[in-house]
């Protein structure tokens, strides 16, 4: 083989080594691209999954609210009832007067 030949030959080799070498480079970039879109993907999961707790205690708060204005207009239907029934029957203090009229 002439010298010609070699540096021929080890100029080729290395022109394909260093396309090799290219190729794992976009390999590698590649790999890196798709572990990031796997973190914004976890990333995006978890942000939907608080904002889905979040709404569910909304809407519970939303619920004991609901509750304790149900209790309140319970309450004060019974405070309702209670003074229909002094109004219709009046005790009377020993003095003789009604306590609805004092």
């Amino acid at each position: 083989m002439t010298l010609l030949m070699r540096l021929s030959w080890r100029g080729i080799l290395e022109r394909e080594r260093e396309r090799e070498r290219e190729r794992e480079r976009e390999r590698e970039r590649e790999r890196e691209r798709e572990r990031e879109r796997e973190r914004e993907s976890k990333k995006e999961r978890e942000r939907e999954s608080e904002r889905e707790r979040e709404r569910g205690r909304e809407r519970e708060r939303k619920r004991e609210r609901e509750r304790e204005r149900e209790r309140e207009r319970e309450r004060e239907r019974e405070r309702e009832r209670e003074r229909c029934e002094i109004e219709k029957f009046p005790v009377k203090q020993s003095s003789g007067i009604p306590i609805t009229t004092i």
